[in-house]
């Protein structure tokens, strides 16, 4: 029986992740992943460092790419097969919250329904449409902490099981390095167990030199291995990096307060995009009841005390990284949905306990119903939107930018026509290039010249050919602006001012968050990216 149920959730977990599917965020992260992807079935099939983090010269590691790329090879570049080959991907995680709530807690009903609530979690089913590199550590951190549970129980590959989990987490996402600190209190108590009463050579033997051990520890090494050789390669590039961030942040952190306040209020969206989606009031009062009720049980009844303490650290450890976060991201707090869904069902068997088996099945049952409905309408409302926790601007949807592209090359009428595009970030082309090269090139047959400000070699698409013709007084240009925020609106002003010493405005035309201005070219001058900025200045100083 508990099979078939986890056979349906896990089908039903599908149907979720399907709803509104061809709407997916497609900025310049997905662009820049699927350009370097290509490459590795192409010019560069060894790739030492991945996507760039948020501080310079600092990389995450680049098995995501190798992950996607035999799926956008297929595809001949639709990332819309890379992007289902993610969410069936991400099934396994309804299986493996079973399993870990069931390890964890004793109840396979308690697992069940654990399942459940994550497959019908906005949260967990934004994470499994993602595509972006931190996506697949949900898995990992997942994996990590249950070999921490596993080396607290004095069972055997426990420790092997972090390293690995904690090694791939660092290919997928850097700052997942703090878990090492896990590692370190994991290593910690493996050894004092090992000591106690056992001599250095029978610690060697069961420990070290364990056949699974070994297995793990060389799997977790191997995917370390790039960051060391990268390291040697480009001088211990990262090394410094990493050291002028800590130097940096001394000295422009945030208030103690403001960061409290931050990481609170990332705690109740993790509640609200899981489990109590009615408000962000409500969220903020459930995720309090929870923490004070587990903390109460905890004390007052001995035999659950571990599993919910434990369950409690592991939701709160992001914790650790709040104190030198930047960029305040969603996903901060990766991976700590297993430990609150977990809690969560745990609390609701343990409260309606009382009430007899009849009635908590129940009331367990209209739960999982409003959790359900509420996390549906947060599905049926912002999905078309793509993967909105974890982007900065709003609604850059895949489709809405094929339906641009559709829209020029209808209104060109078989003509030659130029491009620009107003981006974040600004003055890299990566999500155009990539969407004219693989989209419009195989549907249209042709591309139109770009009129915008050269793709630094740095960036992928600098390389790909436009049309060389196109450019010319009387030919229509097409000024593709983005959605907001993320571009500061004075640009978007001195991009359409830059544009009007070249070329007439004719008319604007809205695509959802997007926008189009269509002009008539008059004069063909180069883009220039410094009369853009002499612009904003100008702009400024008259604001």
């Amino acid at each position: 029986m508990p099979l078939f149920l986890l056979l349906f959730i896990t089908l039903l977990a599908l149907i979720t992740r399907l709803i509104n599917f061809s709407h997916t965020t497609w900025a310049y992260d997905q662009a820049r992943d699927a350009f370097n992807a290509l490459e590795i079935f192409g010019k560069d099939p060894i790739k030492l460092i991945g996507p760039t983090t948020d501080i310079r010269g600092l990389f995450h590691g680049s098995l995501y790419w190798y992950i996607i790329a035999p799926f956008y090879v297929v595809s001949r570049g639709d990332p819309l097969f890379p992007k289902l080959a993610l969410v069936l991907l991400h099934l396994i995680n309804i299986p493996l919250i079973y399993f870990l709530a069931k390890e964890i807690t004793g109840k396979k009903e308690i697992g069940l329904f654990a399942a459940f609530i994550l497959a019908m979690s906005f949260d967990s089913i934004q994470y499994a449409r993602w595509m972006s590199n931190p996506t697949l550590a949900v898995m990992t951190v997942a994996m990590f902490f249950y070999g921490l549970w596993r080396v607290l129980h004095k069972k055997p590959y426990g420790l092997g099981i972090m390293y690995c989990m904690w090694a791939i987490s660092i290919q997928f996402q850097f700052f997942l390095v703090y878990l090492g600190v896990f590692m370190l209190v994991g290593g910690w108590r493996r050894s004092i167990d090992g000591w106690k009463g056992r001599s250095v050579g029978w610690w060697r033997r069961k420990v070290l030199r364990s056949r699974g051990n070994v297995i793990l520890f060389l799997l977790g090494s191997l995917f370390l291995l790039p960051f060391f050789i990268s390291e040697i390669k480009f001088g211990f590039q990262g090394t410094q990096s990493l050291l002028g961030f800590f130097l940096g942040h001394a000295q422009e952190s945030a208030p103690f307060a403001q960061k409290v306040d931050f990481y609170i209020n990332s705690l109740v969206k993790n509640v609200f995009y899981s489990v109590a989606g009615a408000s962000q009031g409500f969220a903020r009062t459930a995720l309090g009841t929870l923490v004070i009720y587990t903390l109460y049980t905890a004390w007052k009844y001995p035999p659950t005390r571990f599993a919910k303490l434990f369950l409690l650290m592991w939701f709160l450890s992001p914790v650790l990284i709040y104190p030198i976060q930047k960029n305040g991201s969603y996903f901060l707090n990766i991976g700590n949905s297993y430990p609150l869904i977990t809690l969560f069902a745990l609390t609701i068997f343990e409260i309606t306990e009382p009430v007899g088996k009849k009635y908590q099945n129940m009331i367990i049952g209209i739960c999982a119903l409003v959790i359900a409905f509420f996390n549906m309408q947060l599905i049926n409302t912002y999905s078309w939107e793509g993967e909105r926790l974890f982007s900065v601007q709003k609604a850059v949807d895949l489709q809405t930018e094929k339906k641009v592209i559709d829209w020029i090359y209808a209104d060109s009428n078989g003509k030659v026509f130029a491009v620009n595009t107003v981006t974040n970030p600004l003055f890299i082309n990566t999500t155009w290039a990539y969407l004219f090269e693989h989209y419009a090139q195989p549907k249209y047959g042709r591309k139109p010249f770009w009129a915008g400000e050269p793709i630094d070699a740095r960036h992928p698409g600098w390389d790909i050919p436009f049309n060389p013709t196109g450019f010319d007084p009387g030919n229509t240009l097409y000024l593709i602006i983005e959605p907001i925020p993320g571009i500061p609106d004075e640009y978007i002003q001195a991009y359409s001012s830059f544009e009007d010493t070249r070329s007439v405005l004719v008319r604007k035309i809205p695509f959802g968050t997007f926008l189009v201005e269509k002009r008539t070219i008059i004069k063909p001058e180069s883009f220039s990216r410094n009369a853009v900025f002499e612009l904003t200045q100008k702009r400024e100083f008259i604001d």
